[in-house]
């Protein structure tokens, strides 16, 4: 079966962000580094980073950390949501 892919408002698929789409993405790690090109084995959800929260921080074997945020972030440096390094 060929289905159309339809883009939708985030919270259409995923209503509340810690209940279901920081799961989804710590659940689908492995989707995640095929699409963005990383290596990360495992992700660690709602995690302190200095005065903000960070809904989302996973390690590579690297040792970089990377950072999933949900909507806009007021973080100074950090501020380049939905992803930083």
């Amino acid at each position: 079966m060929i289905v159309k892919i339809e883009r939708l408002p985030l919270r259409t698929v995923w209503k509340d962000e810690a209940r279901d789409f920081t799961r989804w993405l710590q659940d689908n790690l492995d989707i995640l580094n095929v699409i963005l090109d990383l290596n990360h084995a495992s992700a660690e959800r709602e995690q302190r980073a200095g005065a903000f929260s960070v809904d989302l921080v996973s390690e590579d074997d690297s040792g970089a950390l990377q950072g999933f945020r949900w909507g806009r972030a007021d973080t100074g440096s950090m501020s380049n949501p939905p992803l930083w390094k």
